[in-house]
């Protein structure tokens, strides 16, 4: 008896040996699986950290997107209206250069247009040069009181265009004059500046540009018109 049951405790013993020696390899694949686990948990989480990024990324730029082209649309609208207005300005302004062109260029007075409608058939006295008469000229009072105005090249340009070498000053000057008024009328004595080149370059002699006029080569300036102009339509819309 004594050895039977030695030896049924012998299996007993190595039977639990064997399966703790099992419990001990599943723990240690459990283990690793667990470890394994954890990593690849790890690289989702760090792949979704990136996609996370990237999407936020994302939305701040079509949220930039979205302000620039609402910025945009902002602008398209203001420079539409802006250009509404200056096209009702403009329509307003030929208006008014219209009128002008129409009192200054219009009949000279109801008189004259009378005499056109009647087609009377008087001969008038041509205006304008005769021939065989010498005439007098563009000329200029005397006694009205002279300002001059002396008009100089600018600093910056000098220099000749060709090489680049300075101007020298020649004393010598082109003087014209025109009518101007200021309350009084006098004559603007315009005196441009002539200079010489000192170097060996074509065109040696460069004089001030001429200030420009309403005619060309009248001997009334700029102001003398304007005042005519605004006393003409003074006087038509006051009834003179």
């Amino acid at each position: 008896m004594d050895g039977r049951n030695s030896t049924v405790l012998l299996d007993s013993v190595e039977g639990k040996e064997a399966g703790y020696e099992t419990l001990f390899a599943e723990n240690a694949y459990l283990k690793e699986e667990n470890k394994r686990l954890h990593e690849e948990n790890e690289k989702l989480r760090e792949v979704f950290r990136v996609a996370t990024v990237a999407f936020e990324k994302k939305n701040r730029e079509k949220e930039s997107s979205n302000a620039e082209l609402e910025k945009a649309y902002g602008t398209i609208k203001t420079l539409t209206e802006e250009n509404a207005q200056l096209k009702a300005r403009l329509e307003t302004e030929e208006g008014k250069v219209k009128l002008l062109i129409k009192v200054v260029f219009g009949k000279r007075s109801e008189k004259g247009q009378q005499q056109e409608e009647s087609g009377s058939q008087r001969q008038h006295k041509r205006r304008g040069a005769v021939a065989g008469h010498k005439g007098r000229g563009r000329t200029i009072p005397e006694e009205l009181p002279v300002k001059e105005e002396v008009i100089d090249i600018p600093d910056e340009e000098k220099f000749c265009p060709d090489c680049g070498l300075p101007y020298k000053e020649t004393g010598m000057e082109e003087t014209s004059s025109e009518v101007c008024m200021e309350k009084v009328y006098y004559v603007k004595k315009i005196r441009r500046k002539v200079y010489k080149k000192t170097c060996t370059c074509p065109k040696q002699i460069v004089t001030a540009p001429a200030p420009g006029k309403l005619i060309p080569k009248g001997k009334f300036g700029t102001s003398f018109w304007v005042e005519a102009l605004l006393t003409k339509i003074i006087c038509r819309l006051s009834g003179r």
